[in-house]
């Protein structure tokens, strides 16, 4: 799966990268310092980083709680949870939805504002714990901190 990342929150030109990339980044704490990564997990955005400017989709949605212990374990054990890593008290949760490239690229992005939020009403009945993002987050980028936590 390739998605996006920015140095920092101020960069506007996104690289595209790999999702075993932004383990690694965030595990190895592979960062210039001063620099905190911010993850743009919409897609692939060539350019600038403007809804217009994704070229292509992940397949990838995000979802973010306040961080608790028990909650950390429940996303864990979740099927759908890809990847999960928490910065300061927030916790950020990676899932998959059902990507149908088949459509033109404008669609695609609209659908991902729907996927983002069935999943987010997903966990938040899955995690029985209201989600800090909103609607107009779906299309928010993610501040990658240098800690991680994977699945499995």
């Amino acid at each position: 799966m390739k998605l996006s990342i920015l140095q920092h929150a101020k960069d506007k030109q996104p690289l595209g990268i790999e999702i075993e990339q932004v383990v690694a980044i965030i595990r190895d704490d592979h960062w210039a310092p001063g620099y905190q990564p911010v993850l743009l997990v919409q897609g692939v955005f060539e350019g600038n980083t403007r809804q217009q400017d994704i070229v292509s989709m992940s397949g990838l949605s995000i979802v973010q709680f306040k961080t608790s212990p028990t909650l950390v374990k429940a996303a864990r054990d979740d099927p759908h949870t890809l990847l999960m890593f928490s910065s300061a008290d927030t916790l950020y949760i990676l899932y998959p939805y059902e990507l149908d490239t088949g459509y033109e690229i404008h669609l695609q992005r609209q659908f991902y504002k729907k996927a983002f939020l069935y999943g987010n009403d997903y966990y938040r009945r899955q995690l029985e714990q209201e989600p800090v993002t909103t609607r107009r987050a779906s299309m928010q980028p993610c501040v990658v901190p240098t800690c991680c936590r994977q699945r499995g």
